[in-house]
């Protein structure tokens, strides 16, 4: 078992979702399979909540990005998230529209080396941030 911590990371939509996010230590589950030799992998378990902020107008959303993740990061630079609860996932390509969303439930994200993002998974609920405040 390994312990990870994520920094500080700024994450920017358009003009409007702007949000910092700090993702707390975590340890991977024992039942996890080992990665193959050229796959890091990370256990992260938030125990937070994020302001988001529109810049323009200053409304605010308080999103509880609590979910825990098992990443996997590949030398191509894809990553495969296996997550269960809420997380913060910005969408610039993928299966969602582009925005900010809170995805909650118990589902996967594979993300192209490019940056594409597939969320996936019969329990998968996603909550669009600028929506909320636009």
């Amino acid at each position: 078992m390994r312990k990870s911590v994520l920094g500080t990371a700024g994450t920017a939509l358009g003009t409007a979702c702007v949000t910092v996010l700090a993702l707390g230590l975590a340890t991977a589950p024992a039942t996890a399979a080992p990665p193959a030799e050229d796959v890091t992998r990370t256990a992260y378990q938030g125990d937070l909540v994020i302001r988001v902020t529109n810049k323009e107008t200053g409304a605010h959303y308080d999103a509880d990005v609590s979910g825990t993740a098992l990443v996997d990061v590949y030398a191509s630079g894809a990553q495969f998230w296996r997550v269960l609860g809420p997380v913060l996932v910005g969408v610039g390509e993928g299966n969602l529209a582009r925005g900010l969303y809170v995805v909650d439930g118990a589902y996967t994200i594979a993300i192209s080396p490019t940056g594409t993002k597939t969320v996936a998974g019969p329990a998968a609920r996603t909550d669009s941030i600028c929506a909320r405040i636009d």
